[in-house]
């Protein structure tokens, strides 16, 4: 399988994700959020950053195939906004969610991740504390396009 990597602006991600996988004629897509905080100035280790989000998604997606897991069931799963809403509530990712199809892979590539984050320096809870800032500013920016198109339109 030919794997593709690219690294995205946040607000083009297909939903509210900093990494996103899809599988495509034998090719495993890989998209990851550009680690910029909402302002634009990037993140310190921005490039160590993507990677390490790069591998969380390569060995979710390997380990989704492996398990029958498919794209189209993850998929559901990250946009149910039931499932979406009860996992705030927990605080937790939507992959760490007891009901998640895919939960066992994403809790391996997240343990790698941050593995990762530590052999390259990253402090865990600031990149975490990043992740959230991109995801906070994705439903913002979504929800005052839908505003703006509301008075427009």
């Amino acid at each position: 399988m030919n794997i593709s990597v690219q690294v995205i602006p946040h607000l083009q991600q297909r939903y509210n994700t900093v990494g996103d996988w899809q599988v495509r004629d034998g090719t495993l897509y890989i998209t990851v959020s550009e680690l910029r905080y909402p302002n634009g100035v990037p993140y310190a280790k921005k490039e160590n950053g993507q990677f390490v989000l790069a591998v969380h998604e390569m060995i979710e997606a390997f380990s989704c195939l492996y398990k029958g897991i498919t794209e189209k069931e993850v998929d559901a799963f990250d946009l149910d906004l039931k499932k979406i809403e009860e996992a705030q509530e927990l605080a937790i990712e939507i992959g760490d969610h007891p009901d998640s199809p895919y939960k066992q892979p994403h809790m391996l590539a997240s343990g790698v991740e941050r593995i990762l984050c530590y052999v390259f320096g990253i402090t865990w809870y600031e990149y975490e504390e990043l992740l959230i800032l991109l995801e906070e500013h994705y439903t913002q920016t979504k929800e005052d396009e839908k505003d703006a198109k509301r008075h427009t339109g």
